[in-house]
């Protein structure tokens, strides 16, 4: 749902519609019940979000939640309420600036910090943000998987080239050429291809192993 409500704004009218379609979103409020809660809801309910406030905070977080605000706290730091949700943002409220709570903060994966006392100029501000660095670290990380998946496809098809070189006598130029055509043949990704040559020349490897020790 995130993905579909928040799209990237790349100009000023873009940029007003990004503040509007935050008016739609579920925030989850992982907060006591003090003045700094009363306030952040009121604040929330004026922007027009949908609250759901929830504390001690929860491993499961409920369904259809767009972002998480999240109160650090001292007495609820240990591994089983501090799990790092990677799929939706997290806004950490922090009312102590020390080591382990910036930690805790850090460990929850949240992607910008309030400070308590909560003030009602900044909330939407800072969810517009949290937004924002998210949808720039899931960016980053599409891109580190895609650039990993290239890699690893460079491997194989590098690994099938090595064997078709070394049983066809030909140089790599021709091995690549030779796998492409096989993959086209048989309608297959080049990289399936490679796969099931390096597979192939596997199960050869070891029948010659074992005609060999007999």
């Amino acid at each position: 749902m995130t993905n579909k409500i928040f799209n990237r704004a790349k100009n000023k009218s873009a940029s007003l519609r990004f503040f509007k379609r935050i008016r739609n979103c579920k925030v989850a409020i992982f907060h006591p019940d003090d003045e700094d809660l009363k306030i952040l809801t009121e604040q929330l309910h004026r922007i027009g979000c949908q609250s759901l406030i929830l504390w001690p905070p929860i491993k499961e977080v409920p369904v259809d939640i767009d972002a998480i605000f999240w109160a650090v706290r001292m007495e609820y730091l240990a591994d089983e309420y501090l799990m790092q949700h990677t799929d939706i943002p997290v806004i950490a409220i922090i009312n102590y600036e020390n080591p382990t709570v910036i930690d805790a903060a850090l460990h929850l994966g949240a992607k910008t910090l309030m400070s308590s006392p909560i003030r009602p100029m900044g909330v939407l501000s800072t969810l517009v943000i949290a937004f924002n660095n998210h949808l720039d670290w899931k960016d980053l990380h599409r891109r580190v998987d895609k650039l990993s998946t290239k890699l690893r496809s460079a491997d194989v098809i590098s690994q099938a080239k090595v064997i078709i070189s070394t049983v066809r006598g030909v140089n790599e130029i021709d091995a690549y050429t030779i796998i492409r055509e096989l993959a086209m043949n048989e309608r297959m990704s080049i990289e399936d291809m490679a796969k099931s040559l390096i597979r192939a020349n596997e199960l050869l490897q070891l029948n010659k192993k074992r005609h060999d020790e007999k």
